[in-house]
């Protein structure tokens, strides 16, 4: 979320193997800022570096965060726990921590161990 978005940029942006990745991220308002992001992301998809992007705003209208989108793609986040795929979080902790704790929830009501996952260091965070 916020300035987290940063270290993603750079590594879709350098994903020259074309490697199937997925980018969620959350900010305050939709401005300027975010639709550079949006125009970036769309020339990523294009040139096969990412997957899709997904915006979610916490002020405005229709207000939701980033774990509102992981759960509306809550197959996507159990297949890459099951295939043990790469989760990344940067940005606040305490999205970090709601995060978890709904990737708990959901590897839960599927059979499945977050705890396990994360432990063999498929979590990858920088939250401060």
């Amino acid at each position: 979320n916020g300035t987290g978005i940063a270290p993603f940029l750079g590594m879709i942006e350098e994903n020259m193997d074309k490697i199937e990745s997925h980018l969620y991220c959350g900010f305050r308002h939709d401005n300027q800022l975010t639709k550079s992001y949006q125009n970036f992301s769309e020339k990523q998809i294009e040139q096969g570096k990412l997957a899709s992007f997904q915006m979610a705003f916490s002020k405005g209208e229709q207000q939701h965060y980033v774990m509102d989108l992981v759960r509306k793609d809550t197959e996507t986040f159990i297949d890459l726990i099951k295939n043990k795929e790469y989760i990344m979080i940067c940005g606040a902790l305490k999205m970090q921590q709601d995060i978890e704790k709904l990737l708990t929830e959901l590897s839960l009501e599927n059979g499945l161990s977050f705890d396990e996952y994360k432990n063999q260091g498929y979590l990858l965070t920088d939250c401060y």
